[in-house]
């Protein structure tokens, strides 16, 4: 199991891009075959533009997407819009 805080939209985005660095790194060492959870709280907003990525999110977003929720679709996720 993963737990993690996620740095909020007023961290510096060199801080914020070694997070995600290394969240992807430790996700990337677990073996495919062993069942993982991922709790996560990453300050993310992605807001009710679901034309931004289409196919990933369904139509009850709110507000407006901030720049980690940006970081959370497309960052190194797999999330490609």
């Amino acid at each position: 199991m993963i737990v993690c805080y996620g740095p909020t939209n007023y961290a510096d985005d060199t801080f914020r891009n070694e997070f995600y660095d290394n969240h992807q790194s430790v996700i990337d060492s677990i073996p495919l075959q062993d069942l993982t959870y991922i709790a996560v709280d990453l300050k993310a907003k992605v807001g009710q533009d679901r034309f931004y990525c289409l196919g990933v999110m369904g139509h009850h977003g709110l507000g407006t997407i901030t720049e980690n929720g940006a970081r959370l679709f497309c960052f190194k996720w797999g999330m490609i819009c």
